[in-house]
């Protein structure tokens, strides 16, 4: 689940937390500690909250909630031999791929 969601982060740039959810059939509080293991390693950034506009009252700012990948990491999809097959080792800072 965790390199499905890398890769959906990567393949659209920028996503919110409730493309995410809607996409993967899954509650943002699940989704959050993924997410959050993501920034740490470096290959996604949490995006600062949108302002609300003055005369809104109908727009949920934490289905806003944004993140965006990080272009100059690499990713599992990065560690992947000629043939396809997942090395045993990852050049992802040294983070088991298997």
């Amino acid at each position: 689940m965790l390199t499905d969601l890398q890769t959906y982060i990567a393949t659209h740039g920028i996503v919110s937390i409730g493309d995410l959810s809607l996409h993967f059939h899954s509650d943002s509080q699940a989704l959050r500690p993924m997410l959050t293991k993501l920034v740490r390693k470096g290959r996604i950034r949490h995006l600062p909250a949108p302002a609300k506009c003055s005369h809104c009252t109908c727009c949920d700012l934490t289905s806003l909630e944004g993140y965006e990948w990080i272009k100059n990491t690499n990713s599992a999809a990065d560690c992947l031999t000629e043939v396809g097959e997942r090395l045993e080792t990852s050049c992802c800072e040294g983070e088991k791929v298997r």
